[in-house]
C-alpha cells in the first residue's frame, strides 16, 4: 500500500495540494474502509478544487471574449455613423443645389410673366444697363423686337435722365430675351438681359456653396 505522499501527483497538478491523510491505527478492523473513506473524499475536495478553477477561467475567458466582441462592435458602429454622416451631407448638398435651381427656374418665370404683363419694365432694364457704362458718350440699346418700339419712344427721356449721353441709338435682336437689354459702346457692353442676370445669380450662388463648410469641417471663421 502506497503512502497518501506516494500518491500526490507531479507538475501543474501540485496547484491542488492534497491535505495529509493520518493512518488508521494499529490492529484497528475497519482501518482499510477508514483510508479508502478518506481518499475519496480527498478526491471529492480536489475534484471541487478543479471544478471551481476552471468555473473561474471559464469565466475570465468569457469576458475577455465579450470585451474584444464589444470594441468591435463599437468600431463597427463608429464606422456606420461615419458613413451615415457623410452620406447625409451628400445627400443635404444635392438637396440643396436642387432647390437652388428650382428658384432660379421659378425667378425666371415670376419676371418673363412680369414683363408680358408690363412690357414697360424693359425700359428700367435699359436704364440699369446704361448707369453701369464708364463711358456713355455714343451708345447703342440692343433689344428684343418686340420692345424695340416701346425703348425707342424713350429715348429722349432717357438722356434726359441719365446726362452725358451725346448719342443713343435703338437696335433689335431676337436673341435678347424680351425685356432684356445690352447697351454697347466702342469700348465694351453692359447686358442687364433677364438670362444674364439670372446667369450671374447662379454664380453668386454656385460660389457661395462652394465656400460653405461640408459636415464635420470647421466654418472658415473658426
Amino acid at each position: 500500500m502506497q503512502s497518501s505522499s506516494e500518491r500526490a501527483p507531479a507538475g501543474p497538478a501540485a496547484s491542488y495540494a492534497f491535505r495529509q491523510l493520518d493512518a488508521p491505527p494499529p490492529g484497528t478492523s475497519n482501518g482499510i474502509a477508514d483510508v479508502l473513506s478518506a481518499v475519496r473524499a480527498e478526491a471529492e475536495h480536489i475534484r471541487a478544487q478543479a471544478w471551481a478553477a476552471g468555473e473561474a477561467e471559464g469565466r475570465a475567458a468569457g469576458l475577455a471574449a465579450a470585451r474584444t466582441e464589444a470594441a468591435s462592435a463599437v468600431a463597427a458602429l463608429g464606422a456606420s455613423v461615419g458613413a451615415i454622416s457623410e452620406l447625409r451631407a451628400q445627400i443635404l448638398a444635392e438637396v440643396e443645389e436642387d432647390a437652388v435651381e428650382m428658384a432660379m427656374q421659378l425667378a425666371e418665370q415670376i419676371l418673363a410673366g412680369v414683363i408680358s404683363v408690363e412690357p414697360e419694365r424693359v425700359i428700367d432694364v435699359g436704364r440699369n444697363a446704361l448707369r453701369h457704362l464708364s463711358d456713355r458718350r455714343r451708345v447703342t440699346l440692343v433689344v428684343n423686337p418686340d420692345d424695340l418700339e416701346l425703348v425707342s419712344d424713350c429715348v429722349e427721356q432717357l438722356q434726359s435722365e441719365l446726362g452725358g449721353i451725346e448719342h443713343l441709338g435703338v437696335q433689335s435682336d431676337r436673341r435678347i430675351g424680351r425685356g432684356g437689354a445690352i447697351a454697347r459702346t466702342d469700348s465694351g457692353e453692359i447686358d442687364s438681359g433677364l438670362d444674364a442676370q439670372l446667369g450671374r445669380a447662379r454664380e453668386i450662388v454656385a460660389a457661395a456653396l462652394a465656400r460653405k463648410p461640408s459636415a464635420g469641417e470647421p466654418a472658415a471663421d473658426e
